[in-house]
């Protein structure tokens, strides 16, 4: 499942910043992020649909500044990315069903939008005000 998720990702010129348990962070840059990244999210979802894997997939993609670097103490320092933009690409994630992407509406204008679904306002936490998103759900026609 996590070689789908990478090979996919990379394919579509994503950088894997790292894996926590089940889940993948992954960066886009560019001028097409976004279009590269939903790209990815979608065939993601159709590649473990159609597999025969033990379990699902949700994605979140959220577009938004983030701090690179090497973070934290000499004995544990890592290369990595931090900030409020992390956190929301996580809590959209959590928002995600089996087969379901979750994409901030800014991000999905970004790309175009096409092939997801109406806008809607969802609470997540660390935030006072709801996020407007799109959501896209793998599915035969």
């Amino acid at each position: 499942l996590m070689t789908v998720q990478v090979n996919t990702i990379r394919e579509h010129g994503g950088d894997i910043d790292k894996m926590i348990g089940d889940a993948v962070l992954a960066l886009f840059d560019g001028p097409d992020a976004a279009g590269q990244a939903i790209a990815s999210a979608k065939m993601i979802l159709e590649q473990v649909a159609a597999g025969n894997h033990p379990r699902g997939v949700g994605i979140g993609i959220y577009t938004g500044e983030v701090v690179s670097g090497a973070i934290g103490p000499a004995d544990r320092r890592d290369f990595t990315v931090i900030g409020d933009a992390v956190n929301i690409a996580s809590r959209l994630c959590s928002a995600a069903g089996i087969g379901e992407l979750v994409v901030d509406d800014a991000t999905a204008k970004k790309a175009g939008g096409e092939g997801l679904g109406a806008r809607e306002d969802i609470n997540v936490k660390g935030r006072r005000k709801s996020l407007s998103v799109c959501r896209w759900h793998w599915g035969p026609a």
